[in-house]
């Protein structure tokens, strides 16, 4: 991922012509990748990240969701506090599930 990965993504991204706004906060990109079952977020510096407990939020509402989901909701519900919570969040939500090989 480190060495192969972020390089190829950093080189697409450069290659499309993308130059984020150094005035605008918010500019720059997160991305969550799902390799085999592992997922690695990526964000704009092309850092790799990967935690210990596998869970990963991107998004207005991630917060929420990670903070319901470390005390321990389900998904379903970490997703409706997240809504509930953040104004730009809101269903249907959208999953993926990828199995570990």
């Amino acid at each position: 991922m480190i060495t192969t990965v972020a390089p190829s993504i950093r080189e697409c991204i450069k290659e499309s012509g993308y130059v984020p706004d150094k005035d605008d906060a918010d500019a720059g990109f997160e991305l969550l990748l799902a390799v085999n079952g592992t997922i690695y977020q990526v964000d704009s510096s092309y850092s790799v990240y990967l935690r210990d407990d596998g869970l990963y939020g991107i998004g207005s509402g991630s917060s929420w969701a990670l903070g319901a989901l470390a005390v321990g909701a389900t998904w379903k519900k970490a997703m409706q506090i997240a809504a509930k919570n953040d104004v730009y969040t809101a269903p249907p939500f959208i999953v993926h599930r990828q199995e570990k090989r």
